[in-house]
């Protein structure tokens, strides 16, 4: 199981969050009053934060757990850093119509 928390929804987007390796959703404390107007997902990837129980076994099963967990049956934007950047362009591969996207 993978930890995550979210803000209150206020109708509008989500946006998931996924931290770079060696932090955890720690890291994202100060987009909550930049995005206050949006829900913010803040997920611990496997082996981090109060994930650290959840193995990390790959790149391919964090992506399915975030986004069977996570995401589950909403759209998100993604942002990601570092490991988390890897993570979010792997969820826009795998899973295309979980992502909300600007053009």
């Amino acid at each position: 199981m993978l930890n995550f928390v979210e803000t209150e929804s206020k109708g509008n987007q989500s946006i998931l969050f996924i931290h770079g390796i060696g932090a955890s959703s720690w890291m994202w404390w100060q987009q909550e009053p930049a995005f206050s107007d949006y829900q913010l997902v803040l997920v611990d990837l496997p082996g981090h934060g109060k994930s650290r129980s959840t193995p990390w076994t790959g790149l391919a099963d964090a992506t399915d757990l975030i986004a069977h967990q996570v995401i589950g049956n909403r759209s998100v934007h993604v942002v990601g850093i570092s490991l988390g950047g890897h993570v979010a362009l792997e969820l826009a591969k795998r899973y295309p119509k979980k992502l909300l996207v600007h053009s």
